[in-house]
């Protein structure tokens, strides 16, 4: 059994490695220039000046001293400290004067074999898949392992192009490795990962650029990043082939991925081309981010936040006890993406560009789609933006799953928004929504007050606060100045949703074919509340796309990505057996196609419409038949409760219970809550939870319907207030619409998700989830940015 390090211990070992490597390259930087250890510019080097490429020493210096100061022999690893030892002498000499790449590649080989001689360490097995059951490698493991590594030191080392990005990505990689090293119990590895971590945060002082320090002043060089490469190699081998691995071997591949599926990407287009796959260029990934306008900072930031979300993906995806199978068609996947990616780099680029400038905020005030104009130019630039946009992509990425990342998303924005207060009132009072939210939040404060209504109660008013539009109206401001980065923050609301998917599913009765329990499908109001919101969002996609065909690539890549979400989004809406939102997506397709009327949408958008409408309907209906075995789609779950009710309003009570009690004890509440009302009309009881229900009803704390217990607790007034806020944001979207603000899509996409959200808030409390609240907090605040657009241009 492995030690167990203490957090002492870890930290220890880190820093020691930190300050060996720190200390190895202050010491060696006078005399790199000396021995020919220097990076001159000129060629495809296009850095400033001449710099030492002492960081691969460095690295493996600070290691070397952290690993023999740990506890425990280092014989075990004796073998990886060989072969490390052997790539960073070759990669020195390679450094000094260029070595032929088959003399690299034979030296890397050789290291390899090292490694595979030593003896465990070698891949026997990569997983179990359909119908190949374990597949082993038998005879084939010790030179396909061989061929592994040196495609592992080679994909490291093609990486190494900007400052602080190969050093960045190594980092972590090595941060994952060391989590699943934790969770596997081996805490000799963990703390060669550790000091391994270590060793490369003190090349990272060194290289990453910083702003008071605008270029790297030391290089990793062929002798680190070949060297690093072996040791990532080594730990993914030892942990995945272990006897009580926590993670299928194909789980590593995407802790892997970035500059692995780089490397193979870019090797196969150099073979397209007749050319050698050594040979050197300029078509890696990191140059597409250089050309499309980002800086060798932005451009390493980025790709390490890409490798860090891959990891994410195979580590926690594998924990959660994906199937094998899925997770390599995910990273097959990846691989596709990427080399379409840079096959068409003349349109990626553009859509970089795009990216780039709407985060940097650097387009004019107006710009157009189609017919409509829509606000380019946001209201404050600089880090404050930057603040804001980074929290709303936080809150949107974390929605579906983690409620602290959600408020913390949340409070960066109104934290940037405190900074740039002065602009924000400016343009918030301008706004009748701002007084009709102000008016609705005072009074539910005051009468809260006044009435000393508990926060315990069920739902809260503190939690009926923050839908009021008071959060809103920041975020719609920001959101308003934003436009270019709309559909990206719609697309990490689906990533959120999916890794969500991911960690809430039983994928144990999954993988076994138990499709007809909700619970395997997740939290199923949580689920089901954000599948009809999503859903209603990707028919407009849909609609823009089809309004859009033969204008360029992207309409037709728009139409297939609305598509291909659609379909898992139905599927785990009707797996939940939420009926509450599968009555509000219905109500919001039924609402969109009425717009789709109102506003006269051209036959090209009526296609889209159709063909979004038959998919929703015929993908639903077949995942009701086939995911809920045995049960058809109208009896159970949607024609019962209709006939309790109307069994229920005709005065049979026990019979409409009978049928399905579950609708009979939903109208019993909707009964006491209009009693309630009548009691108290014009201003309410303060309180929106019943005190206590008799007989049946007795454990219930909620009245089941937002719209009574808002009547419960604040009376017509408090509902009158409320109404008008929702008929303010709605209005908003229409006039949208009307003055050709928007394109019609856009409009026809919200209308139908918050026409979905009331009619869910009508059957069932959502406010008390942190998830639907946030997706309330944010259509209200696309309302609120819809609000002041429309001041903008009017004003401008």
């Amino acid at each position: 059994m492995s030690l167990e390090p203490s957090t002492l211990q870890y930290l220890s070992v880190a820093l020691l490695a930190l300050a060996g490597a720190s200390g190895v390259i202050a010491l060696l930087r006078p005399y790199a220039e000396r021995v020919g250890l220097i990076d001159r510019p000129g060629g495809r080097k296009r850095h400033a000046a001449a710099v030492p490429l002492i960081g691969g020493i460095g690295v493996f210096g600070g290691f070397l001293l952290a690993s023999a100061a740990a506890p425990g022999p280092l014989a075990p690893r004796s073998a990886l400290f060989a072969a490390m030892a052997l790539l960073l002498l070759g990669g020195v000499l390679d450094d000094i004067r260029d070595m032929r790449s088959t003399s690299k590649l034979f030296l890397q080989a050789v290291a390899a074999a090292v490694v595979v001689a030593s003896g465990d360490q070698v891949v026997r097995h990569l997983g179990g898949f359909p119908l190949a059951g374990e597949f082993g490698l038998e005879a084939w493991a010790a030179p396909l392992t061989i061929f592994a590594l040196v495609g592992l030191v080679n994909a490291t080392n093609m990486l190494d192009g900007l400052d602080g990005l190969v050093g960045g990505v190594v980092f972590v990689m090595l941060g994952w490795l060391l989590f699943v090293a934790g969770l596997q119990n081996d805490g000799a590895l963990s703390l060669v990962i550790a000091a391994l971590m270590g060793g490369v945060a003190g090349f990272l002082a060194f290289n990453m650029r910083f702003p008071w320090r605008g270029r790297a002043s030391v290089f990793l060089g062929d002798a680190g990043s070949m060297s690093l490469g072996l040791a990532v190699g080594w730990i993914v081998i030892e942990l995945s082939q272990a006897r009580e691995p926590v993670l299928p071997p194909v789980a590593y591949g995407w802790v892997l991925a970035l500059p692995v599926v780089d490397t193979v990407s870019l090797m196969i287009r150099r073979l397209c081309k007749g050319q050698s796959p050594f040979a050197a260029d300029r078509e890696h990934l990191h140059h597409i981010f250089l050309r499309a306008g980002y800086t060798p900072g932005q451009t390493s930031l980025c790709l390490i936040l890409i490798a860090a979300v891959l990891g994410a993906i195979g580590v926690l995806g594998g924990l959660a006890g994906m199937p094998d199978w899925l997770l390599l068609v995910g990273l097959v996947t990846v691989v596709v993406l990427h080399y379409v990616f840079i096959r068409h780099a003349w349109y990626t680029m553009r859509a970089l560009r795009r990216l780039h400038a709407g985060w940097e905020g650097g387009h004019g005030p107006f710009g157009s789609v189609g017919a409509a104009r829509v606000i380019m130019q946001p209201p404050v630039n600089g880090w404050r933006r930057s603040i804001a946009l980074f929290g709303i992509y936080l809150a949107i990425f974390c929605l579906p799953f983690s409620t602290a990342g959600m408020n913390l998303g949340i409070g960066l924005v109104l934290v940037a928004t405190a900074m740039a207060l002065p602009a924000f009132w400016r343009d918030a009072r301008r706004l009748v929504l701002t007084w009709l939210v102000l008016a609705l939040t005072g009074y539910i404060v005051a009468r809260a007050v006044i009435g000393d209504a508990p926060a315990d109660g069920t739902p809260s008013w503190d939690h009926l606060i923050r839908v009021t539009g008071l959060v809103s109206l920041p975020v719609g401001w920001w959101l308003a100045g934003a436009r270019t980065q709309w559909v990206w923050m719609l697309m990490s609301l689906v990533a959120g949703g999916g890794v969500a998917f991911v960690a809430q599913a039983n994928w144990g009765k999954l993988n076994a074919g138990v499709l007809s329990d909700p619970a395997a499908w997740g939290s199923a109001s949580t689920s089901g509340f954000l599948g009809a919101v999503i859903l209603m969002l990707l028919l407009g996609g849909m609609i823009a796309a089809v309004h859009r065909l033969g204008r360029g690539w992207r309409p037709v890549f728009t139409l297939a990505v609305c598509v291909a979400l659609s379909v898992p989004v139905i599927i785990v809406l009707v797996g939940s057996r939420y009926t509450t939102g599968w009555v509000g997506a219905m109500a919001g397709a039924l609402v969109i196609g009425a717009g789709a009327i109102a506003y006269g949408v051209d036959r090209r958008q009526w296609l889209g419409l159709a063909g979004g409408a038959f998919m929703f309907l015929v993908v639903g209906l077949g995942a009701w038949e086939v995911v809920i075995t045995g049960s058809g789609p109208w009896r159970d779950d949607l024609a019962e409760p209709v006939q309790a009710a109307a069994l229920y309003l005709g005065g049979e009570v026990e019979q409409a219970r009978a049928l399905n009690p579950s609708t009979g004890r939903r109208l019993q509440l909707w009964q006491g809550a209009a009693e309630r009302i009548a009691e108290r009309p014009v201003f309410g009881w303060s309180r929106m939870s019943p005190r206590q229900f008799d007989g049946p009803l007795s454990a219930f704390r909620e009245y089941n319907t937002l719209y009574g217990a808002v009547a419960v607790g604040f009376g017509l007034v408090g509902m009158a207030l409320f109404a008008a806020v929702v008929v303010g944001v709605l209005y908003q979207f229409v006039a949208l619409a009307r003055d050709r603000i928007w394109p019609t899509s856009w409009v026809l996409a919200m209308l139908g998700a918050n026409a979905a959200v009331l009619v869910m808030l009508g059957l069932a409390i959502q406010i008390d989830d942190t998830s639907s609240r946030t997706v309330i907090v944010l259509l209200m605040a696309a309302g609120a940015a819809a609000a002041f657009q429309r001041q903008w241009i009017h004003r401008g």
